[in-house]
């Protein structure tokens, strides 16, 4: 059996023993090492080769990255340092485009990306990027199970119509120095509702299902399991959403887009379309849905913290995580603190070691589960 070998140059440590699929069966944990290079996450030693569902098509050649059919199945096998200098978000694009082909079942495409990225020693920053795009340069973010939708908009009172103002009259005044405007809340304005949204897989794709609701009226808070003015009432069915923020071509009334399709290679030109235009795109398989101004809509992800779900945003930590459950020094819990990642539909524990604040670092990809004593 082959040494393992680090790899200064790509951040990360590379088995060979890994990619021909020999590796010793060992404890089905993750570990968490720190290295003159950064931190690098290990997979279970018990990993071997990532697998796929096949597609009836050929596969395209991606150097450094071998593909081998075996009936239903594609195993893959990657050259070392071949992820090291890819771009945000760059293996998934490449998955995608490989279901795009044929060369994998449809609908396979982010599972296996996701189980490449398991199965390789990475530092968790750089596995986190490999998955994700940075929506700051893109304007948009990939909506999925791990997705959960955080919508907040306010409450009128009864027969006030959605688009009525949420400002009364207003005065300005000043000099030279300086101006003043004072302005008062329109009188059928009485609060806001914040609801909360799970994408959870249906027959045909995915459907939005609201799970939670608090309305905020003078002060109470009164909490429902279903929202007042549902503003996602989003077709079910498709098989890859997308939050697309406003473009500069929108209407003034619209902030968001959620775009849907069939096809993973229909979200590009549906997204493109929305920001040349500012609309809807229409066309076979894709579903659309603008979001008001007045609406604020944001994608987190959800964690289990001591046995209650935390609400974080897109790319938090662990440590982020812990803040959000009320633990000011993130360091007082290490000793007992326990990370439970998956890996292959399992969740796994995550060892590290608890004198070093490395794992509050770790990138959180949303199905973690995170506890202490």
């Amino acid at each position: 059996m082959s040494v393992p070998r680090l790899t200064a140059a790509a951040g990360f440590v590379l088995f060979s023993s890994l990619l021909c699929g020999c590796a010793k069966r060992g404890p089905a944990v993750w570990r968490l090492v720190s290295a003159p290079t950064g931190n690098v996450l290990f997979p279970p030693t018990f990993a071997g080769l990532p697998e796929g569902e096949a597609g009836p098509a050929k596969c395209p050649e991606t150097p450094g990255i071998r593909l081998a059919k075996r009936g239903r199945t594609i195993r893959v096998a990657l050259a070392e340092n071949v992820l090291a200098d890819k771009p945000s978000g760059w293996l998934r694009t490449w998955a995608l485009d490989l279901e795009a082909r044929g060369c994998l079942a449809p609908g396979t495409g982010d599972a296996l990306a996701r189980r490449i990225s398991e199965s390789i020693p990475l530092d968790p920053a750089r596995a986190y990027s490999l998955l994700h795009e940075d929506e700051r340069i893109t304007g948009y973010v990939e909506l999925g199970p791990e997705s959960r939708l955080q919508v907040t908009g306010p409450l009128m009172r009864d027969g006030a119509l959605g688009s009525d103002p949420l400002l009364g009259p207003s005065t300005v005044t000043g000099s030279a120095n300086g101006l003043t405007v004072e302005a008062t809340a329109s009188a059928d304005l009485i609060g806001f509702e914040t609801a909360w949204y799970a994408i959870r897989p249906g027959q045909t794709g995915y459907q939005i299902v609201a799970v939670r609701t608090e309305q905020h009226i003078q002060g109470q808070i009164r909490k429902s399991d279903a929202p007042t003015q549902n503003a996602l009432r989003f077709p079910s069915g498709s098989a890859y959403l997308r939050l697309v923020f406003k473009s500069q071509t929108a209407g003034q009334g619209i902030s968001e887009f959620v775009v849907g399709t069939s096809k993973a290679t229909d979200l590009g030109p549906a997204t493109a379309e929305i920001n040349r235009t500012g609309t809807c795109p229409a066309g076979p398989g894709i579903q659309c849905l603008p979001i008001p101004r007045r609406v604020a809509l944001n994608s987190m992800i959800v964690i289990p913290v001591n046995g209650r779900e935390v609400e974080l945003s897109t790319g938090a930590s662990v440590r982020d995580a812990l803040r959000a459950a009320g633990i000011a020094d993130a360091q007082n819990v290490l000793p007992t603190l326990a990370v439970l990642k998956a890996h292959r539909g399992r969740l796994l524990p995550v060892t590290f070691d608890p004198t070093n604040t490395a794992i509050l670092a770790l990138r959180l990809l949303g199905g973690e589960q995170l506890s202490w004593k």
